[in-house]
């Protein structure tokens, strides 16, 4: 008879993340997720066609996650650091994930969704540069909108960047980030 276990795609994500954001992709095998899992490498196949697969659908479903945080920090008019602090945390939990796409080995034939990740999460922080504006005059609104596409990605390369090369100055590197945004 088969074993039957109890929230098995739950297990296989949970283990997937750790996994993956510890390591990276290069250093996990569907084998590793398997045996973190407690099942057969077999049954993990049945859930999952290949490790691009597990590896791809891990990551959307936890950016997912933070996207809804993330949205309720600019939903409820919150604090700007509270969304940095979001970011910045996410980023060092998923840090293997974050050092895949930033080198940009692994995802080639996988575009489409890398690119649909990327713009939700450059959507996100233009909300939150958008609401920052609005509250705070003191911003130099005009090199913003000339330069948002650039101002963007460079916040979100600033936290990805620091949470690897800082990672035990979490503190200093938010409100770093944090005053570089009220700086723009």
């Amino acid at each position: 008879m088969p074993k039957i276990i109890d929230n098995i795609e739950q297990k296989i994500y949970e283990n997937a993340l750790a996994l993956f954001a510890a390591r990276g992709y290069n250093q996990v095998s569907m084998k590793d997720v398997a045996e973190a899992s407690g099942i057969a490498v077999g049954t993990l196949y049945n859930y999952y066609s290949n490790k691009m697969d597990l590896f791809l659908n891990v990551f959307e479903e936890h950016i997912n996650q933070v996207y809804t945080k993330l949205r309720e920090i600019i939903e409820k008019d919150k604090e700007p650091v509270e969304f940095i602090t979001v970011l910045y945390d996410e980023f060092v939990k998923i840090s293997g994930f974050s050092e895949e796409l930033v080198k940009g080995n692994i995802l080639h034939e996988n575009n489409d969704l890398i690119s649909k990740i990327r713009d939700k999460l450059v959507d996100k922080t233009r909300n939150l540069v958008e609401k920052i504006r609005k509250n705070h005059e003191e911003f130099n609104l005009d090199f913003f909108r000339e330069n948002e596409q650039r101002v963007i990605r460079l916040i979100l390369l600033a936290v990805i960047d620091f949470a690897r090369e800082f990672p035990e100055e979490r503190e200093e590197n938010i409100a770093f980030i944090k005053s570089l945004i009220k700086k723009i």
